[in-house]
């Protein structure tokens, strides 16, 4: 009898782990406009710059409760991508969370404050050593952003008018309004060394 039938993995877009890890999670169903938005920033397939409007778009989602928790959830697992294959995702967050500092909400940098979320500044100092093999200035353009807003970040969290807590909003204010979307299709990864001078990625 014949073997088992294996998907083919040389198609336009080869299903990798997430895709694999949502689907066992059970997310293989539609996504929010802030989910699509933030793929769009974290997985664009150039240095270039994320499209103004999907950037204004996630700064005034910060100003939502909810939708400010899964944005930094989004951060964290961009900036704690250990296989540098994975660079776009890396700098994508990089430029994420540039963003939100100069243009999300207040409670933005009080929550990193309160350890809240997770430690950018960790990551950040992690990234500052950032591989990559392949491409040089792909791995200089990601350590140097690391740099700089690690700098930045540490300077904001040191002032106490910027960490301040802000008022409680209303529970009306905190109602999100985002509606489901389209996921946006997966981008193509090259091999390289792992970030952080770890392992090579595979």
């Amino acid at each position: 009898s014949r073997g088992p039938s294996w998907p083919n993995m040389h198609g336009a877009r080869a299903m990798n782990v997430g895709d694999l890890w949502n689907r066992a999670l059970g997310r293989g169903g539609a996504v929010t406009q802030l989910q699509a938005d933030l793929r769009r920033i974290t997985d664009a397939e150039l240095l270039a710059a994320p499209p103004t409007e999907v950037l204004t778009s996630v700064t005034q989602a910060t100003h939502v409760e909810d939708d400010r928790r899964e944005i930094l959830l989004h951060l964290q697992e961009c900036l704690a991508e250990t296989a540098s294959r994975r660079w776009r995702r890396v700098h994508g967050g990089l430029l994420l969370l540039e963003h939100l500092l100069r243009h999300g909400a207040p409670a933005v940098i009080s929550e990193i404050a309160e350890g809240r979320h997770f430690d950018p500044v960790q990551r950040l100092t992690f990234l500052e050593r950032f591989e990559y093999g392949d491409d040089r200035r792909v791995q200089n353009v990601v350590r140097q952003k690391a740099g700089v807003l690690r700098t930045e970040l540490v300077a904001r969290l040191q002032d106490p008018d910027t960490v301040r807590v802000p008022a409680a909003r209303s529970p009306t204010s905190a109602t999100s309004s985002r509606s489901p979307g389209v996921s946006s299709p997966g981008i193509g990864e090259r091999g390289g060394a792992s970030a952080g001078g770890g392992s090579r990625g595979g």
